[in-house]
């Protein structure tokens, strides 16, 4: 048995499976040197077509995100504007509510002072007929 037979055995006295270093694949075992170099120049070829593609795809997905940003912001714009809107129509409620109220009140008291002259004339009138008889 010579030396790299023996270093290639595992232990329990069949060959060692190689696992260090480059590996042959099906695509390249048989191929000679400057056969395998074209396939691994290919491959990287095709690794910088996919890679330029995925690029591609990060920027119009970066394009979408800064629509979205400036839909978003011009969105925020519009929410403020109706926000501020609906604070003015609130003010607006609160102070046209209290004016019916003070008319409210108003009506009722004239009633009430009407009521009391209906009244008092009522009761001159009596005292007037009381004095006659």
């Amino acid at each position: 048995m010579s030396d790299r037979d023996a270093l290639l055995r595992s232990p329990e006295g069949g060959r060692r499976n190689r696992n260090w270093g480059p590996q042959e694949t099906d695509q390249t075992r048989g191929l000679r040197t400057d056969q395998v170099l074209q396939v691994q120049r290919d491959i990287i070829q095709e690794q910088d077509r996919t890679l330029d593609l995925l690029g591609e795809s990060i920027g119009r997905i970066k394009e979408i995100g800064h629509a979205i940003g400036r839909e978003t912001d011009e969105q925020t714009v519009i929410i403020d504007d109706i926000t501020a809107g609906v604070d003015r129509t609130n003010v607006k409620i609160r102070n046209t509510t209290r004016q019916v109220e003070r008319v409210e009140r108003k009506a009722s008291t004239t009633v009430l002072w009407i009521i009391i002259c209906v009244l008092f004339l009522a009761l001159i009138g009596v005292v007037v007929l009381a004095f006659k008889t």
